[in-house]
């Protein structure tokens, strides 16, 4: 008798070997699919001819790890499930082809809801599943409407988005060719990047200069500013704080500060050049340049218009712009239509790979130098050599955007989806103490960096990870002895011969390391 489980999956596994993929730098992912009965009747067939080789695929586990070489989301916004891309009509908790995504200082997030001329604000979740809706709109009177407007609280295109110190908001107006900042709490715009008035919407009016801007996208906030990817002019504008007039260029030559750096909007590649730059993104470390045109991220150290490193491609030089290096498929330091940049607060970054439909991670260590850095970690593809995409928890298509909270949750927009999914990143004990332990005696434990929806473990992990006892746990006043700081070791920190000098029950370690969430042990005892 046939499995008939067995023979859904196996339908499904012969559509998505049928299934075309075509792509151009911007239009992704057109897929054709042949009729559900043939595909039910070559599972048959494979069936009878051996039925041995139908193997089930493992339930994904939270915390549980996995064959999979993908993280697992845990929590999608705009959709009911893992599984949908409906475009549903404009509402409080629906997407249309948005393109850019912010997180905010409570672990919420904006999202430049592009089509639907608009910004929404997504409170915090961690409960999987279905995220809750929008409780917040910019650009429009309410959550149903979506017509382009100027003036202070309208939009029209938005496509960046920054949160500066003091909780106010940037966004980048695209079509309407400003950026418009708003005060903590407030919809309504005070001031205006671009334009001379809330009135006004042409693109470089009098030409290209250090108060114009022509389809401005990415932004970020520095120590000194507000850095703006104005990409039809092929630059990116450095604003000091509380001035709407430019007074540094990347992307038009040297010395970056010169007027014939500000006049001129030619599409160029090198080390001085820009060919359509996306977004921005700036450390301690310098200026991050998603060069989308160039199919590359550039660095720059701040206020020096020469990028010092390069990603996606294998040098500077002004010929080394081809999607994926030229070649038929991607690799772990290639990359097609980079479209944003995130940062974490332990220095390494991320880079939505929209072409190619992934996430690609770097490490810190992919900021020491050097030229085309590997990645290490892939979201979104089961290896590095492949681009697919589908609607499932663990496919995107289209990221066009990524971002990364204070834990280092990570955010996906995943653009064709009309989705944004969460990653939760945090520690996980790997080794747990026993449950009693003699008076005396010592303990060892092992804690990893897990995907907490796959669990696997982020094996490029090396940063520092701390135990101390929790506060509130076991006998006031007791210490805990030994080494409790120990570097990671491919993804693992392991303890060895820690003690605690007092006995008592209901004793928690918890273990903690920058940048991510901490995890505690299970409570165990000491003996008298």
């Amino acid at each position: 008798m046939i499995n008939t489980e067995i023979l859904y999956k196996m339908s499904i596994h012969a559509r998505r070997f049928s299934q075309l993929h075509e792509k151009t730098q911007e239009d992704i992912a057109t897929w054709k699919r042949i009729p559900l009965i043939f595909t039910l009747l070559l599972a048959l067939c494979l069936l009878a001819c051996n039925p041995q080789a139908v193997t089930m695929p493992p339930t994904i586990v939270p915390g549980s790890p996995t064959s999979s070489t993908s993280p697992v989301p845990l929590v999608v916004y705009a959709q009911p499930d893992f599984t949908t891309r409906t475009l549903y009509p404009t509402g409080q908790n629906t997407l249309n082809n948005a393109g850019y995504i912010t997180i905010d200082s409570h672990g919420g997030f904006y999202i430049a809801d592009y089509n639907n001329n608009r910004v929404l604000h997504f409170p915090a979740s961690t409960r999987p599943g279905a995220g809750p809706q929008a409780d917040q709109v910019y650009g429009q009177p309410d959550y149903t409407s979506n017509a382009p407007h100027s003036g202070p609280a309208g939009l029209n295109r938005p496509h960046g988005i920054a949160v500066d110190p003091n909780g106010g908001l940037y966004i980048s107006d695209m079509l309407n060719n400003r950026v418009l900042h708003y005060p903590a709490g407030s919809t309504i715009a005070d001031r205006v990047y671009g334009q001379t008035s809330f009135t006004a919407n042409q693109s470089n009016p009098a030409g290209p200069g250090a108060r114009s801007l022509y389809h401005p996208q990415g932004l970020a906030i520095g120590s000194t500013g507000l850095y703006v990817s104005d990409s039809s002019n092929n630059r990116v504008l450095h604003y000091p704080t509380g001035s709407t007039t430019a007074d540094f260029v990347y992307g038009q030559g040297t010395p970056g500060n010169a007027s014939a750096n500000f006049t001129s909007n030619t599409s160029g590649s090198g080390a001085t050049g820009l060919n359509n730059p996306r977004d921005v993104a700036v450390d301690s470390t310098g200026l991050y340049v998603a060069d989308s045109g160039n199919h590359r991220v550039l660095h720059y150290m701040l206020g020096n218009p020469t990028a010092d490193r390069v990603y996606g491609q294998p040098d500077l030089t002004a010929t080394s712009v081809r999607p994926n290096q030229g070649r038929d498929i991607p690799t772990a330091a290639t990359l097609n239509n980079p479209t944003m940049i995130a940062l974490d607060k332990t220095s390494g970054f991320y880079i939505a790979d929209r072409n190619n439909n992934r996430i690609l991670y770097y490490p810190p260590s992919a900021q020491s130098g050097g030229i085309d850095p590997p990645a290490l970690r892939v979201y979104g593809q089961k290896s590095y050599s492949s681009r697919n995409s589908s609607t499932t928890a663990t496919t995107f298509n289209g990221p066009g955007a990524v971002a990364v909270d204070a834990l280092g949750n990570v955010f996906v927009l995943d653009i064709f989806n009309q989705r944004v999914l969460k990653f939760l990143t945090g520690l996980h004990i790997s080794g747990q103490p026993p449950a009693h332990i003699a008076k005396g005696a010592t303990l060892d434990m092992s804690v990893d960096l897990q995907d907490i929806g796959s669990g696997i473990t982020f094996t490029d992990f090396t940063g520092q990870v701390i135990v101390r006892i929790k506060s509130g746990t076991g006998r006031a006043g007791a210490i805990l002895k030994g080494i409790t700081a120990v570097h990671a070791v491919s993804g693992v920190v392991v303890f060895r011969g820690l003690s605690i000098n007092q006995p008592g029950s209901g004793y928690t370690l918890t273990c903690s390391t920058h940048g991510y969430a901490p995890a505690d042990t299970i409570p165990f005892s000491i003996g008298a």
